[in-house]
């Protein structure tokens, strides 16, 4: 795996220098990603997973974050394309097989019930359900605990007006203007104060967590939730995939947001500073509605066979959501005290390591 560590740790070069070095390697790189895939997806290995996605993460960073002012990277490196096609057709496979056998059945074919029968599966789900929420950080989480919950959120909800920008690429009409008008929330509406992703950056600030790097302390199940709305977003052939994602995305949230609040505030932190969680409240409500009504079920009208994908990318995040939020809550409530003074030993000796990002 040595071939690997040196393709992560170079993707500072740019794309020719960075060919150069690992041209004849392609082969053996591949070889290498394949046998971790096959680790990780069929032998259930829980490291192997954690080096392809977090290989995966660095991999996409290249394409979701703007390089210095004349720096070239190897963003559309020949090798990364090859490395990256690997580990996304295995993580597409892998969650396909976690579907129920009857998920698709129990939705109905007609557009109109559609969304009906979908709220049903959610509201159903775990995911939907939490006791991370439901429980944990409305009732029990200190200030430590809402802090790493945060760090984990950053690798997700900081990059939301990214998704909806990168994902309406191609659409026309009422799609595109819902879409739009989504992405419009997400800026503040025009008022920069308001902006979704300032907003949850200034929650960081308020709790100093701003500064840290904090690549070297997402859990495996961070990276694969951050993965996957990227690799929907990034791709056009996942577009119907990342209606779905996003439809489920929109709906949990409100309900999720509700119990953050209230545990943001038994632990007495500023008023101010929830605004974040405060304005998806009521604005993911809309966005779901309008979703629903100008996305999904024109789709479905225009392109039947859409219908599939969407319901796979509504799993998909039913499906990594859930394992995301055991991890949390395993570690929080068996924890009970996360400490920040090691993570911010940890983010310090590792910074030299992960500024790529």
């Amino acid at each position: 795996m040595e071939t690997l560590k040196r393709l992560e740790e170079s993707l500072h070069l740019s794309q020719e220098v960075f060919d150069s070095y690992f041209s004849g390697d392609d082969d053996k790189i591949c070889a290498e990603v394949t046998d971790l895939c096959k680790k990780a997806y069929n032998e259930a290995d829980c490291d192997a997973e954690y080096r392809i996605h977090r290989l995966l993460y660095k991999i996409y960073s290249l394409h979701s974050t703007l390089p210095s002012s004349g720096h070239e990277t190897p963003e559309n490196s020949y090798v990364l394309t090859k490395v990256r096609n690997l580990i996304e057709n295995a993580f597409i496979k892998y969650l396909d097989r976690q579907i129920p056998n009857d998920f698709f059945e129990l939705i109905s074919t007609n557009s109109e019930n559609f969304w009906r029968d979908v709220k049903e599966q959610i509201r159903n789900h775990k995911a939907d359900n939490h006791p991370l929420y439901e429980q944990f950080l409305r009732r029990e989480a200190s200030v430590d605990d809402i802090k790493y919950y945060l760090l984990q959120e950053s690798a997700i909800d900081a990059s939301t007006d990214d998704y909806v920008a990168l994902t309406q690429i191609g659409t026309k009409n009422e799609i595109k203007m819902e879409m739009a008008k989504n992405f419009w929330d997400e800026m503040g509406n025009g008022d920069i104060d308001l902006v979704h992703s300032h907003l949850f950056m200034k929650a960081l600030t308020s709790l100093k967590l701003d500064e840290m790097n904090i690549f070297d302390i997402f859990e495996p199940e961070t990276f694969v939730c951050g993965n996957l709305q990227l690799m929907l977003a990034l791709s056009r052939k996942y577009f119907y995939l990342s209606v779905g994602y996003f439809l489920a995305v929109e709906f949990m949230v409100p309900k999720r947001f509700g119990r953050v609040m209230l545990g943001w505030r038994r632990n007495n932190l500023d008023s101010g500073d929830e605004a974040y969680y405060k304005v998806h409240i009521t604005t993911d409500v809309e966005h779901t509605r309008g979703w629903v009504e100008n996305v999904v079920v024109p789709l479905l009208r225009k392109y039947p066979d859409s219908r599939q994908d969407i319901l796979r990318g509504v799993y998909f995040r039913l499906f990594t959501s859930t394992r995301y939020l055991d991890a949390l809550f395993h570690k929080m409530s068996n924890n009970k005290k996360i400490d920040q003074q090691e993570i911010m030993l940890k983010t310090t000796l590792n910074y030299q390591t992960t500024n790529v990002l």
